[in-house]
């Protein structure tokens, strides 16, 4: 059994999945879509687009693979989806390419979304939950717009901190530190994939 990498790569037209170690990858594409222009470098998709193309890798290893031990996700770059009841979607996915160091428009900062929102997501809490059911990313990754605490990479101890958002700090994903699990994939999730249930996902 082996330890294969989920990868999340933001480019300028696509969140790019890929999944593999140092010998081979499978790659699937989530386009870049047009339902709103923001200003370069802001792109957006459909965060089911996303999940569709998560399924293809983690469905391709499955399939040409050994079975897996365990699956770690990574994602870098600045992300936010706003979610709405029964965690359905009231927002495209947001992201700047890797390396973008320009703010975003105020539209798309969470105090602009809060209507309607029960949750904030970034794209790798959006991809955990739907594996495990679980919201949770790792330290580092808030939603964007979302404060953290530079020493710890959590969010800040002071409720004042959200509040100044209007954000409910329960809204937000779990972040939790490097090298834990966390969570495991869900036993139907695990059947429709091909994969082994309550496979652990990894904090790199």
């Amino acid at each position: 059994m082996t330890a294969l990498r989920l990868a999340l790569h933001l480019t300028p037209d696509a969140v790019e999945a890929r999944l593999g170690d140092a010998s081979a990858r499978i790659d699937a594409l989530a386009p870049a879509a047009d339902l709103h222009r923001w200003p370069a470098p802001w792109r957006q998709t459909d965060p089911l687009h996303l999940l569709r193309a998560v399924e293809g890798v983690l469905t391709a290893a499955a399939l040409e693979g050994p079975p897996l031990a365990a699956i770690e996700v990574h994602v870098t770059g600045r992300t936010l989806l706003a979610v709405g009841r029964e965690n359905v979607p009231r927002t495209a996915l947001a992201w700047a390419p890797e390396g973008a160091e320009a703010p975003p428009p105020p539209a798309l900062l969470p105090a602009a979304l809060a209507a309607g929102v029960s949750r904030y997501a970034t794209a790798g809490a959006w991809v955990v939950r739907w594996l495990t059911r679980e919201w949770i990313d790792v330290r580092g990754h808030a939603p964007l717009g979302l404060p953290l605490d530079p020493a710890t990479q959590d969010y800040p101890r002071d409720p004042a901190a959200f509040r100044a958002l209007g954000v409910r700090l329960t809204a937000c994903p779990l972040l939790a530190p490097p090298g834990a699990v966390l969570a495991q994939l869900a036993p139907e999730v695990a059947a429709r994939l091909g994969l082994p249930p309550f496979t652990p996902l990894l904090a790199p």
